[in-house]
């Protein structure tokens, strides 16, 4: 988490000319040269597995990757190194992957990822399988029929949204049941609404203690997809739904946005701060 963290923190800075690109990319460099994370340890349950960390790491890399690519200070052996390390990191994730979370940040970290590095064939690969996995909500536009794994889900599917958005795929009119991935989250916006700041427990750990998800930041238990999807969605029913979600969760919550598992601060990237 710490390395989550502050890699978030010195691409923020750094996006903003307060922080050394070079030290940013130091930072890859040594963790892929001492390949960090890569070797799990399922002590038992309770907490996140170390393969979704795994999964959540891989998205981190892939923001301060394609921000260095953006400014030339990656060559190509550094590219390789830093792709070679993150192969690992990306194939433990696969391990015991059966949380409905899980799955879907398997397949958002591999769009990021794949669009991060320029692998346009294996961004087409990705992008399919995300597609795939993004339409498997019910007839009511839910992921998991508990609102807070449903919400955990979240995280990854308008990330990956974003991601997609920018390389030309419309991820939110996805269409299944009826429905498009655009009014999935916005029935969970009113969902979550509804719920206010009840504490709930999750179907992807039973063994957790029930918590509010109605935060600005958390490691599962926030609304940080909030000004991404904002960033992206279409005027509209689901965009009004997350508008008012937003609008209630700043009564009495005003700490920029910042999820964890989605492996930036959303607040200062996409600008709802």
């Amino acid at each position: 988490m710490e390395f989550i963290s502050h890699s978030a923190a010195h691409l923020n800075a750094a996006a903003r000319g307060r922080a050394s690109d070079e030290k940013l990319k130091a930072r890859l460099l040594t963790a892929s040269r001492g390949n960090a994370f890569t070797r799990l340890d399922f002590e038992g349950p309770g907490g996140s597995s170390p393969a979704f960390v795994s999964a959540i790491i891989t998205k981190s890399v892939a923001y301060s990757v394609s921000y260095l690519r953006s400014r030339g200070k990656l060559s190509p052996d550094e590219l390789r190194e830093i792709d070679r390390w993150v192969g690992v990191l990306r194939k433990n994730a696969r391990k015991k992957a059966n949380s409905k979370d899980h799955k879907m940040a398997l397949a958002s970290s591999d769009v990021m990822w794949t669009a991060a590095i320029g692998d346009s064939r294996g961004f087409k690969t990705a992008a399919s399988k995300f597609q795939r996995a993004a339409k498997s909500f019910d007839r009511q536009g839910r992921f998991s029929s508990d609102i807070r794994n449903n919400n955990e889900v979240m995280h990854h599917v308008v990330g990956a949204a974003a991601v997609l958005r920018l390389n030309g795929y419309d991820a939110l009119g996805l269409q299944s049941k009826g429905l498009t991935l655009y009014d999935a989250v916005g029935r969970h916006a009113a969902n979550v609404s509804a719920n206010g700041s009840k504490k709930v427990k999750t179907s992807g750990d039973p063994s957790d203690q029930a918590r509010s998800i109605m935060r600005a930041q958390g490691w599962g238990t926030h609304l940080a997809w909030i000004p991404v999807f904002l960033a992206i969605a279409p005027p509209g029913e689901a965009r009004q739904a997350v508008v008012d979600l937003d609008r209630q969760l700043r009564k009495s919550d005003r700490k920029p946005y910042w999820g964890r598992q989605m492996g930036i601060h959303t607040g200062c990237l996409f600008g709802r701060n």
